[in-house]
C-alpha cells in the first residue's frame, strides 16, 4: 500500500517484485491493480440523478489520486446533466499524526452553505459517515435534505452508519486475486504492465442514506417514495401507497411519471431489484430464497424474472460475480 512519496522511496529500493494496491498517489512507477475511480464517481452521480437530485456536492481529499479521480468522474457526469457540483476538500491524513475527524467544524460550515436538497458523494465510506454525522449535529435530515453516498462499500462503515450508508462497491476480491496473479508473473520474470490494471466498480449498493427522491416542491411524492423504501421487504403494491397518502391513483401515476419517469409499480420493482443487488454483493452468502423474501418478492421465480428485466442480466449470473468468481456454484435453494 504505497500511500505517500516516502513509502515509494522505500519500496523502489527493494530487490524483489512489488505490486501496489493503493490509489493515493497518481503514478507510483510500480505495477498497480485498482478500481476505476472515475467510473465510481460516475455511478454515484447517476444514482443521485435517478433519485431526482438537481444539486450536487463532493467531499474529497486534497492531493489524493483516488479522491480526485472520483471527483472528476462525479463532476463530469453531473455537468453533462447540466448541473453544477460544489466541492470541499480536506487535507489527507496518510502518515499524519492528527486524526482524520479533525475538520468536523469546517465540514459542518460547508454543509450549512449548501442549497437543499442536495446529493453528496464522499471520496470513501469513512468520510461519508462523517458527512452523515455532521448533518445530524446541525439538524439536516439524511436522506431528505442531504442524500449521502460513499465509495468502497465497507460493510462496517456502511451498516453501522445511522442511517445505513449507500456506497459504490469496489471488487476487492477480484483486485486481490489479480494482484496475486500479477505478482506471480513478475516473480516468473515477465515484464510489468505499462499501465494500471483497472477493474470496474461493482455498482451501487443502495441503503437508507439515499432512499429518497429530491422533491423540494412535492413532499407528498416524497412520502410515497419513503413508504416504498421503508416497506420494500413486504408484499406492497400501489394500493398500499394510496392507503398511506391522501391522493388519487391518477395523481400518483402522473407525479411518478413527471418526476421519476416511471410508474409507481415499476419503481417498486426497481427498488426491489436494487435491494437484491445489495444483498447479493455482501460477503455473506445468502440463499436466493432468503433474498427474495427480504426484498418483497413472492418467490425466487418472480425475483428471477423481474431481476433480469431491470438488471439486464440473469440473477444467477449476477450472483456468480460475487460468490463464484472462479467457476463455483451459486446456491439457489
Amino acid at each position: 500500500m504505497v500511500s505517500a512519496p516516502a513509502d515509494l522511496g522505500v519500496v523502489k529500493n527493494l530487490s524483489c517484485p512489488v505490486v501496489n494496491l493503493s490509489g493515493a498517489i497518481p503514478d507510483p512507477g510500480l505495477p498497480r491493480v485498482r478500481v476505476d475511480y472515475e467510473r465510481a464517481g460516475e455511478l454515484a452521480a447517476e444514482h443521485l440523478l435517478n433519485r431526482g437530485f438537481e444539486r450536487f456536492a463532493f467531499y474529497g481529499l486534497k492531493d489524493t489520486f483516488f479522491a480526485r479521480s472520483c471527483l472528476e468522474g462525479f463532476r463530469s457526469r453531473v455537468e453533462r446533466h447540466g448541473a453544477r457540483c460544489r466541492v470541499y476538500e480536506d487535507a489527507a491524513t496518510f502518515g499524519v499524526a492528527r486524526p482524520w475527524q479533525h475538520d468536523r467544524d469546517a465540514l459542518a460550515k460547508w454543509l450549512k452553505s449548501l442549497e437543499l436538497p442536495v446529493g453528496i458523494m464522499a471520496s470513501h465510506d469513512p468520510r461519508a459517515v462523517m458527512v452523515v454525522q455532521a448533518c445530524r449535529r446541525i439538524g439536516l435530515r439524511v436522506p431528505e435534505d442531504v442524500a449521502v453516498i460513499g465509495f468502497n462499500n465497507d460493510i462496517q462503515s456502511c451498516e453501522f452508519c445511522d442511517p445505513p450508508l449507500t456506497s459504490v462497491a469496489r471488487p476487492g476480491e477480484k483486485i486481490g486475486f489479480e494482484a496475486a496473479a500479477l505478482l506471480d508473473r513478475l516473480i516468473q520474470g515477465e515484464p510489468p504492465p505499462q499501465k494500471d490494471i483497472l477493474f470496474p466498480p461493482e455498482g451501487v449498493v443502495e441503503r437508507a442514506s439515499t432512499n429518497t427522491v429530491a422533491v423540494a416542491d412535492n413532499e407528498v411524492l416524497g412520502q410515497a417514495v419513503r413508504y416504498i423504501h421503508q416497506h420494500i421487504g413486504q408484499s406492497i403494491g400501489v394500493e398500499d401507497i394510496l392507503s398511506h397518502i391522501d391522493v388519487s391513483r391518477r395523481w400518483l401515476e402522473m407525479a411518478f411519471k413527471k418526476k421519476l419517469h416511471t410508474s409507481p409499480h415499476a419503481y417498486i420493482s426497481q427498488a426491489r431489484v436494487k435491494k437484491a443487488k445489495g444483498l447479493l454483493a455482501e460477503p455473506r452468502k445468502l440463499r436466493l430464497k432468503q433474498v427474495a423474501h427480504d426484498c418483497g418478492f413472492s418467490s425466487t421465480r418472480q425475483m428471477s424474472a423481474i431481476f433480469e428485466r431491470y438488471a439486464g442480466v440473469s440473477l444467477r449470473e449476477y450472483a456468480a460475480k460475487f460468490h463464484a468468481p472462479r467457476g463455483g456454484a451459486v446456491e439457489s435453494r
